[in-house]
């Protein structure tokens, strides 16, 4: 795999040939001191020779030919005309003698009056320098046609993936990140780059295989940076870095297109030791828990983030939680759906934004003080989706009961409340890593349950009930959100958790048999008696 430095020039095909050039300014000062010479012709009536003579000087001007040229410059990642493009025109002799156009909103140009000759014709537009790329300037010969067209664009992402990483998108599924990576506080980058790594799933009659690859790419002048090699719609976790600061742990997407461009923030950070309350983890063959105290640093800074979070229909969603990962800032909206997060440290993070019933929400935010970050956030309703059953059993005394009923059957494991509060879990996740049978394994910056198959020969997602509700099955791209409980609920919400890691020891209730597989169980304080 080649990763290209910078700065990164797209070589293409010339364009058909076509551009303008205004008089010579010799013709204009010739007819300026032609025109009392003519007036003097009529009145005098001078001798035939001096006639011939002011006649052989002025052809030059006279059968000097022009035409005209004109062109639209397109943008291919965009799909769109090009508007306000700078188009460039030099002649080839002497490429200091130029002249300049600019694009309309259908991205059209022309020049008029073009001399006859060999140019060279460029454009530069502010896209050009998002991407960090350089498109050759084309040749043009202006010729015997009275007019010329030509064509001029920003090269599509496909035709970019496969210059700067010699790839072809149709038979690898590979794209390309470019972006730079940036510090507020330092006007160069001196040592730098980006790290990326993402999971791949493969799915084996032995069972499901789990590896992570990933892939690295030193900043070059500029702070830019080109990482080829990345899978296409797959969570990549990405973090930059200049010196000892960095970024947060980004999840990034590349589109089917196979480009992304994303600049990463990197700001100045201090460290705040912090020690959590005592955190009691599950021991593997009783329920009493063995406690444990540990010391972390987290980062902090000066940053400040708001927003306001609203459904669909604009209705302020109050009591949603809104996390920063990696720094342990985390907060709930107000009644009008407001959140102010401070203290934040600088540079790109990921956000996360929850609420049950709403489809989890995740975005890479830049956090750049003083300025105040606004982000706004609309969730979507989440739709599950069940087949039309029939219950004939008779009405429970709530939830609670039904739980104690089963605990007591011993067919599973069973988080209560009263544990979750010692445990003081930061994720959800951090009451599932030491339950036999259960493995929480990490694709992307999501943390997915797995469990056994019957037998023992193979591994499975389990069926996740919320609230007595099936969430859908995860398909495709979807696997990492489906699956992430960390998205679906927050820890301060939760109030019990069931796990059967075996088919056989399954509820009816939560039985999937289109699965095979075990079912994990969670009861929130939202769940109706």
């Amino acid at each position: 795999m080649r990763t290209p430095a910078p700065p990164f020039t797209v070589h293409a095909q010339d364009m058909p040939p076509g551009v303008p050039d205004p008089p010579h300014p010799r013709c204009t000062l010739l007819r300026n001191m032609l025109r009392p010479c003519s007036r003097l012709l009529r009145v005098e009536r001078l001798a035939l020779p001096l006639v011939a003579a002011l006649a052989l000087v002025s052809s030059p001007c006279a059968a000097q030919p022009h035409a005209v040229v004109r062109g639209t410059v397109f943008d291919s990642i965009a799909g769109q005309p090009l508007n306000r493009a700078e188009i460039t025109l030099a002649e080839r002799s002497n490429p200091l003698r130029t002249w300049s156009a600019t694009t309309d909103v259908s991205g059209s140009f022309q020049f008029n009056a073009v001399a006859h000759g060999r140019y060279i014709v460029g454009f530069t537009h502010p896209a050009l320098d998002s991407l960090g790329i350089e498109v050759p300037d084309r040749s043009l010969t202006v010729a015997d046609a009275p007019s010329y067209d030509i064509v001029l664009a920003i090269p599509s992402a496909r035709t970019l993936v496969a210059s700067l990483c010699s790839s072809d998108l149709a038979t690898d599924s590979t794209g390309l990140l470019i972006g730079r990576v940036l510090h507020p506080g330092l006007p160069l980058v001196q040592e730098g780059g980006v790290l990326a790594s993402w999971s791949e799933l493969q799915f084996t009659k032995q069972g499901i295989n789990l590896t992570t690859p990933s892939a690295s790419a030193e900043a070059g002048p500029g702070g830019w940076f080109a990482m080829c090699g990345l899978p296409i719609n797959t969570p990549i976790v990405v973090r930059g870095w200049i010196g000892a600061d960095s970024t947060g742990l980004l999840e990034l997407d590349l589109p089917d297109d196979g480009l992304l461009r994303r600049d990463l923030f990197v700001g100045d950070q201090r460290a705040t030791t912090t020690v959590p309350a005592e955190r009691l983890v599950a021991d593997d063959t009783t329920s009493p828990f063995r406690r444990s105290t540990a010391a972390a640093g987290v980062p902090r800074g000066d940053g400040r983030v708001t927003g306001v979070i609203r459904s669909l229909n604009g209705i302020a969603l109050a009591g949603s939680q809104i996390e920063i990962l990696g720094t342990g800032l985390q907060i709930s909206t107000d009644d009008a759906g407001a959140f102010a997060i401070d203290s934040v440290p600088p540079g790109s993070h990921s956000l996360v934004a929850r609420r049950l019933g709403f489809v989890p929400y995740r975005a890479v935010i830049d956090v750049l003080p003083p300025r105040t970050t606004v982000h706004d956030i609309t969730l979507a309703p989440f739709l599950a989706r069940l087949d039309t059953v029939r219950v004939l059993t008779p009405r429970s005394a709530g939830w609670e009961n039904d739980l104690a009923a089963r605990r007591s059957s011993g067919l599973g494991r069973y988080i209560l409340e009263a544990d979750i509060i010692k445990r003081n879990p930061v994720q959800v996740t951090d009451l599932l890593r030491d339950v036999p049978g259960l493995d929480v394994v990490p694709i992307g910056l999501s943390k997915i349950p797995m469990m056994k198959r019957e037998g023992g020969q193979s591994v499975c997602f389990p069926a996740v009930f919320i609230d007595g509700l099936r969430q859908p099955r995860p398909q495709g791209d979807t696997l990492a959100v489906m699956l992430d409980l960390d998205l679906l609920v927050g820890p301060a919400n939760v109030k019990a958790i069931e796990v059967y890691a075996r088919q056989s020891r399954v509820p009816l209730q939560f039985l999937d048999r289109s699965e095979n597989c075990g079912s994990l169980v969670i009861w929130t304080k939202a769940a109706r008696e």
